[in-house]
C-alpha cells in the first residue's frame, strides 16, 4: 500500500501517520486534508508503538523503523523497496492512501526518490508511486514530485519545490476503470500550500 525507498544516495524520510481510506471525505480544514481529525472507514496508523503492526509487510530491503511516534525510512540497496499494508481481504487494486511526511535529508540523483505507493504487487514489489525528487527529469528541474510506475516509466512530474524538514500531507489514489475514464485513473494531492481537487492523471506504462 504505502512507502517506497530507492536505492543509492543518502536520504531520510519521516512519516507521522498514514491512513488507507475506503470512504468519502468528511469536513474541510484550511491547509490540511478534509480528513484531518475525522474518523474514516479505513485503516489508520499513527505509528505510536515500538514495532509495526501485524499486517505491515516489508517487500524488498527493510529500511523502516519506529521512534517516538514516527516511521523512519532510510535508503536501501536493491530496487524497488516498499512497506505494504496487507490486511487479508482488502482491495489490492482500488486504493487510496493519505500520509503526513517530511524529508529530513536528500542527496540529488537520477535514482534518488522516496514517497508513497498504491497497487504494489507483493511478490515483485512493483507498483505506482508518487515520490519526492531532486533531479532534472519528468519535464521538471531540481526539486519536484513525480509518479513512477516501477521498472516501466517515470512521470508525469509536478512542479513543486519541496523543502527538507517541512511536513507535507500527501494523498495518492488508484482506481482502475473509473466511471469517468475508460482506462486506469491515478491521482495525487499534496497539502502544504492549498491545492485543488485531486486531479486524474494517466500514468506511464
Amino acid at each position: 500500500m504505502i512507502l517506497q525507498s530507492s536505492k543509492h544516495i543518502r536520504w531520510h524520510l519521516t512519516v507521522l501517520g498514514s491512513v488507507l481510506l475506503l470512504s468519502n471525505l468528511l469536513s474541510a480544514q484550511p491547509f490540511a486534508p478534509v480528513d484531518m481529525g475525522t474518523t474514516v472507514n479505513g485503516f489508520q496508523d499513527d505509528f505510536d508503538g515500538s514495532v509495526l503492526g501485524l499486517n505491515w509487510m516489508v517487500r524488498g530491503a527493510n529500511v523502516f523503523s519506529l521512534t517516538n511516534g514516527h516511521l523512519h525510512v532510510f535508503p536501501a540497496n536493491g530496487d524497488p523497496n516498499h512497506l505494504l499494508y496487507e490486511r487479508p481481504g482488502y482491495d489490492t487494486t482500488t486504493q487510496e492512501v493519505l500520509v503526513r511526511m517530511r524529508v529530513n535529508n536528500f542527496s540529488p540523483g537520477q535514482y534518488t526518490r522516496g514517497g508513497v505507493g498504491v497497487g504494489v504487487n507483493a511478490a515483485s514489489s512493483q507498483g505506482i508511486n508518487f515520490t519526492f525528487r531532486d533531479y532534472d527529469g519528468e519535464g521538471q528541474t531540481g526539486k519536484h514530485m513525480t509518479f513512477l510506475n516501477d521498472f516501466a516509466a517515470w512521470g508525469p512530474g509536478e512542479a513543486f519545490s519541496w523543502q527538507t524538514n517541512v511536513w507535507y500531507w500527501i494523498r495518492l489514489r488508484q482506481e482502475p476503470n473509473a466511471v469517468s475514464q475508460a482506462e486506469s485513473t491515478t491521482c495525487s494531492q499534496r497539502f502544504g500550500p492549498p491545492t485543488g481537487p485531486c486531479p486524474n492523471r494517466p500514468i506511464g506504462n
